[in-house]
């Protein structure tokens, strides 16, 4: 039997390994970056371009809808709260007339009070969110 000896030598190396990493925050990346990436894909510049100002189109259409969503819901409420105060103030009017006179005048107080202050609260609330906005 023969005895069948093999020596393994191991080796220890050290190797250096780098990483670089990059970030940018925005829709274009750097003019630098662009160059690179020029190199793997035809106009990337140009592309990188197009895309921004597809993006650039499509937030100021939702903007343009919201807005508009906005201002038809504010004119559709400033409809139904001026229904709303004239049949509570119609209603407590005729209901003092009819000889229920504590009422009339409850229902005319506080139908009118409710539209004051939900008016006053909406305001605040406005100009709070303009206030907060502008002091971005």
């Amino acid at each position: 039997m023969a005895n069948n000896h093999q020596n393994i030598k191991a080796s220890k190396t050290n190797k250096d390994v780098s990483f670089e990493a990059s970030q940018f925050i925005g829709p274009i990346p750097y003019s630098g970056e662009i160059e690179k990436l020029e190199k793997f894909i035809p106009n990337a510049g140009e592309r990188f371009m197009k895309l921004y100002e597809k993006q650039v189109a499509h937030r100021i259409e939702i903007e343009k809808s919201v807005i508009k969503t906005q201002n038809r819901n504010s004119t559709i409420g400033v409809i139904f709260a001026f229904i709303l105060g004239a049949c509570s103030l119609v209603g407590g009017i005729w209901l003092s007339f009819a000889g229920a006179t504590s009422s009339g005048i409850t229902i005319s107080v506080t139908g009118i009070g409710t539209l004051a202050g939900a008016f006053i609260y909406g305001t605040r609330s406005s100009n709070k969110e303009l206030h907060d906005k502008s002091k971005q």
